[in-house]
């Protein structure tokens, strides 16, 4: 056996005196990182994941080790005289991928987990690869120079071959004319000859070995795969149980990331059905399914998902994709608010949106619970269903929430205490009507005028008649006129009518936009004087307020 890099450190702990799990954990890790590393191509947040993992496990190990040497096989590694990987029903081509290079033995020293692991993972993942001699593992390693990884490998040719016998006599010589003569009576080869063989198939024969082909060719080596898994789950005991359910917890991500939406809300579906099954798990097993369910309720799932679907909207025509949004527990309500705010796709949000309700409808004290976040994104979404739900044991809250600093927090508050018809609440909306934020400002005056709050007419009647609101836009003008007609009686006509009818000194008034606001304000007042202050406008010069006041007169009229 020849040394292939620096000497390995000569000072080790008996591996009988220590327990060998966390070997076994580190190297299955690492197993798991490779794959990821192939999966990703080297670039994934599933593969920081996986990669993160595997630094624990190795670095946890310096707590009890100085370094880790291990001895490679051809399908297994030791440690002692222990097998270490891989273990259980566990499979991998690590070994293999040392093994075949004449990799014998690897030393892992402390660091290495910090400063070289991706290193060794992209050389791992091009080795199976390699075609040219010359640039085998050996080569891409010593190219790397990993100085936190040693290793001892045998010369190509040397391993396990024993030296040929010498011949105990000269080779007796040919005699020519014996060979031209065994020549001569030879048979010459003809096609008949190979009749009998594969290269001569009879149509039929051929038909059905294509048929076997493109069969082959077109089999769903993934669903295959899950199925086995799946059907060892059935029958296997607590740690088999649990290590099929890690293995599953790898693919429900990478079949996620590749938007293969169907492999992924099937395999939810094939585990759900077994979890409910009395008595064919064991504990550990179902407390590990739970744990993909939080895998799916991860922030980090979700903002992905959503990304994928902004992407790629058609694939939400897919019954697949419906499904998979099914499955995600209540534990996603959050960041599935935060994701759905972020949205800028209508049928991307109309999709999280359903999958928000459906979670917020069977979670209505979670809804209520997610008042405490410091996330406005979530706050708003809370809000907003517990008013969609009327959730009234929460209007105590919600009132709390109309002097948040975020402006779309207070409008979402607002608008719960509408949909709740929380009248008691009105008060602490008066006072928005000054707000700093447009939106605001729009949201309360609508509010007061839907929950009828008559103690607010002088405050709106300070604001119709202000100078802020001339030269607000259109859209608040008619907010606050309408609100203030809806909640004064025949005492507000004479505010209204002076804005719509009245002059000053040169025979101006308002302008035509607040003339047609104040036309709004007092369609809403159900009295004659009312309807006396329109009919004297009917005749105005100017189109805009002439055709506000027509409606008005006719919708009065009906």
């Amino acid at each position: 056996m020849s040394q292939q890099s620096s000497p390995p450190p000569s000072t080790e702990t008996d591996p009988e005196s220590i327990d060998a799990r966390p070997v076994e954990e580190a190297l299955h890790a690492l197993g798991a990182a490779l794959r990821s590393y192939r999966l990703y191509e080297g670039s994934n947040p599933m593969l920081d994941r996986f990669v993160g993992t595997a630094r624990q496990k190795l670095s946890a190990l310096w707590d009890d080790l100085p370094f880790l040497r291990i001895r490679i096989d051809e399908d297994r590694i030791f440690w002692g005289d222990a097998v270490v990987f891989p273990v259980g029903d566990t499979g991998s081509d690590l070994p293999f991928l040392f093994y075949k290079d004449g990799i014998r033995e690897l030393t892992i020293l402390p660091g290495f987990e910090d400063e070289e692991l991706l290193s060794l993972l992209g050389v791992l993942s091009r080795a199976p690869s390699v075609r040219q001699d010359e640039d085998d593992l050996i080569t891409l390693l010593w190219q790397e120079d990993l100085a936190k990884l040693r290793y001892q490998v045998v010369e190509a040719g040397v391993e396990g071959i024993e030296p040929a016998p010498t011949p105990s006599a000269d080779p007796k010589p040919i005699d020519p004319a014996s060979v031209r003569s065994a020549a001569g009576d030879a048979q010459p080869l003809t096609t008949e000859d190979f009749q009998e063989t594969l290269y001569f198939l009879d149509e039929a024969e051929l038909r059905k070995l294509q048929d076997e082909v493109r069969r082959e060719n077109d089999r769903d080596i993934w669903r295959d795969v899950v199925n086995g898994l799946l059907d060892r789950l059935e029958d296997g005991g607590e740690e088999r149980q649990v290590r099929i359910v890690t293995i599953l917890g790898e693919l429900l991500p990478s079949a996620m990331a590749t938007a293969e939406f169907g492999r992924a809300s099937s395999l939810l579906e094939e585990v759900v059905t077994l979890a409910s099954r009395p008595g064919l798990l064991s504990p550990p097993a179902v407390r590990a399914i739970r744990s993909l369910f939080d895998l799916l309720a991860s922030e980090q799932t979700i903002v992905q998902l959503a990304e994928i679907l902004e992407e790629m909207p058609d694939r939400l025509a897919d019954q697949a994709v419906l499904r998979l949004l099914s499955y995600f527990p209540p534990g996603a309500i959050a960041a599935m608010m935060r994701a759905t705010d972020r949205i800028e796709r209508p049928e991307v949000r109309r999709a999280f949106e359903a999958c928000v309700q459906r979670l917020a409808e069977g979670n209505r004290d979670q809804v209520v619970d997610l008042l405490d976040s410091d996330d406005p994104a979530v706050l708003t979404g809370a809000l907003r269903w517990i008013g969609r739900l009327e959730i009234g044991s929460a209007a105590g809250r919600v009132g709390n929430y109309l002097d948040h600093a975020d402006a779309a927090v207070r409008v979402a508050a607002v608008e719960a205490l509408v949909s709740l018809r929380a009248a008691a609440a009105a008060d602490g909306i008066v006072p928005l009507l000054r707000d700093g934020s447009r939106e605001v400002r729009i949201s309360a005056a609508r509010a007061l005028g839907a929950l009828g709050y008559a103690a607010a007419r002088d405050a709106l009647e300070d604001t119709v008649s202000s100078k802020r609101l001339r030269e607000a836009d259109r859209t608040e003008k008619l907010a606050f006129f309408e609100a203030f007609g809806r909640l004064t009686g025949p005492d507000g006509v004479p505010v209204l009518d002076r804005i719509l009818n009245g002059r000053g000194w040169f025979g101006r008034g308002e302008s035509a936009e607040v003339r047609a606001c104040a036309v709004v304000g007092l369609s809403r007042i159900r009295h004659p004087t009312a309807r006396d202050a329109l009919e004297a406008a009917a005749g105005d010069t100017d189109p805009v307020v002439r055709t506000a006041v027509a409606r008005a007169l006719k919708g009065d009229a009906t």
